[in-house]
């Protein structure tokens, strides 16, 4: 089953929800009642009740480049561990096995733990502390910080909720996963903070460092609004709003995504070759062409074929916004020779187009956060004041993109955790660090600024370019710079700091 959302950051289409939720005020992890109503914190366990294993026997590219790096493989450790299943109520005896993994720092003096999360919501943590562990940008911090990824409760390999349910309808599909699954209503974002300070507690770190992209500075912003007093360094980067899961928010995104494939488009030379489209507008076209008229594309499955429509070429391009400017290229390339007739092309679009899509954890999670009482007054506001963009349906299509934006199969979903945050204030002693990239399209950079602003204590670092996702992903040498100065030696970028593509901060 795929939600509606692009992946890096899932935001639910769906608010008519059947329970309400607290809007939590700023607080401590002692002001429990602001976080989760008649709450408990118990006793962390110790970091001897954690077994460690060496985890990269099972990774062999992993262990390679260890190897490489002069790493000894037997350094990068995983554990799975049990913590509560409803931080409600702690002590009733019911858990949930969550995994975590640690790359040691690799310096004489260590300044305690970094916390890491790639987003999604459902991308694996584990994944990115071994991935930035062996990067070598990211040395000097891998130098100071033992590298943590905890892979949020539902997800990656932490009790995953795994649906590929074979209704054709998404809600039927929903509803069926959540039977399966009736700890679906413990996986929200708060539960999950939660569950990242009662580790941070059981390994014995002081403070909460952490590094977070795309839905991880929704998970780092949810947490620093709960444990201001022991926040130590964060960095939200392609971050987004408290509003992530609004209505409005897809809205936003879908119409970020619009804009970039427009520019992508405006931007490809080449001739039809290499260029399937000039402009969204074309793009428009071409998708409702193959929407009316699909192209059968034979396989080696039983059925034969199948069929090549336009969502599937707009997933395709979505997905390729998330790699490079060579992957964009090659994507565009690919999107050409089908239309062309290659079966080879097809085949490739059909394989990836379902990967710029959350999965059944991630819509849950959002539906989790999704603002009570629907927020289509807010979506209205959005759409009367920007528009629709044409690939949406344009002005005539406002009824269509209404009932798109304000599904209500949000519903489905049990809410057991009071998940819905309407601020993310966060009185912490260090200012956050805050990144944006101005041509963001899963992230729109107007949610970095808010989100600067909502956290009260935090500065903003800007990236002028396009892609998701700026620091140690090899944009920036300048981003790079300035994160790393400011998670090593604690100095933040000057105020209003902007960095250009592969540039070098001074």
């Amino acid at each position: 089953m795929r939600s509606l959302a692009p992946v890096g950051l899932s935001l639910s289409v769906s608010v008519a929800l059947v329970a309400t939720g607290c809007s939590g005020g700023g607080g401590s992890s002692d002001s429990i009642a602001e976080a989760f109503t008649h709450s408990v914190v118990t006793e962390a366990q110790s970091e001897s009740e954690i077994t460690w294993e060496p985890c990269l026997e099972d990774e062999p590219e992993l262990a390679r480049e260890a190897q490489r790096v002069g790493r000894d493989v037997d350094d990068f450790v995983c554990a799975v561990t049990e913590v509560p299943l409803d931080w409600e109520y702690p002590d009733n005896g019911e858990t949930i096995e969550v995994a975590l993994a640690k790359a040691p720092a690799t310096g004489a003096e260590v300044e305690g733990a970094l916390f890491v999360n790639p987003g999604g919501p459902g991308e694996s943590a584990i994944e990115l502390a071994l991935d930035l562990a062996l990067d070598e940008s990211f040395s000097k911090v891998g130098a100071a910080f033992d590298i943590i990824g905890l892979d949020p409760r539902g997800t990656g390999e932490s009790s995953a909720i795994d649906c590929d349910e074979a209704e054709d309808d998404e809600i039927d599909a929903l509803a069926t996963c959540l039977e399966r699954h009736p700890e679906a209503a413990f996986i929200g974002t708060k539960a999950v903070a939660w569950d990242m300070d009662y580790l941070r507690r059981s390994l014995g770190y002081d403070e909460m460092n952490y590094l977070g992209f795309s839905y991880g500075t929704v998970l780092g912003a949810t947490y620093a609004h709960m444990f201001p007093e022991v926040v130590g360094k964060m960095v939200l980067d392609s971050a987004t709003p408290v509003s992530w899961a609004s209505p409005a928010g897809a809205f936003d995104q879908e119409a970020a995504i619009v804009a970039a494939l427009d520019q992508v488009g405006r931007n490809c030379t080449g001739g039809a070759e290499k260029c399937p489209f000039n402009s969204a507008d074309d793009l428009g076209k071409l998708v409702e062409e193959l929407d009316q008229h699909p192209r059968q594309v034979t396989t080696d499955k039983a059925a034969g074929h199948e069929e090549l429509t336009g969502q599937d070429v707009y997933g395709y391009l979505t997905a390729a916004l998330y790699t490079d400017e060579e992957g964009v290229s090659a994507a565009l390339v690919t999107v050409a020779e089908a239309l062309g007739g290659s079966t080879a092309a097809a085949r490739q679009i059909l394989a990836d187009s379902g990967e710029s899509y959350v999965n059944a954890a991630g819509t849950i999670i959002s539906c989790l956060s999704a603002p009570p009482g629907g927020g289509d007054k807010e979506l209205r506001q959005r759409i009367d004041q920007t528009g629709i963009p044409g690939l949406m349906g344009g002005t005539g299509a406002k009824d269509e993109v209404l009932e798109r934006f304000s599904e209500d199969y949000c519903q489905l979903v049990p809410r057991a955790s009071k998940d819905y945050l309407d601020s993310f204030s966060a009185p912490v002693e260090v200012p956050i660090l805050v990144v944006g990239i101005t041509g963001d399209h899963a992230a729109p950079y107007e949610g970095a600024e808010a989100l600067t602003s909502d956290l009260g204590n935090a500065r903003l670092l800007t990236l002028e370019g396009t892609g998701h996702a700026a620091a140690y992903s090899h944009k920036s040498s300048c981003i790079d710079n300035y994160v790393t100065n400011y998670l090593v030696n604690g100095v933040l970028p000057p105020a209003d700091a902007v960095c250009q593509p592969g540039e070098t901060s001074k």
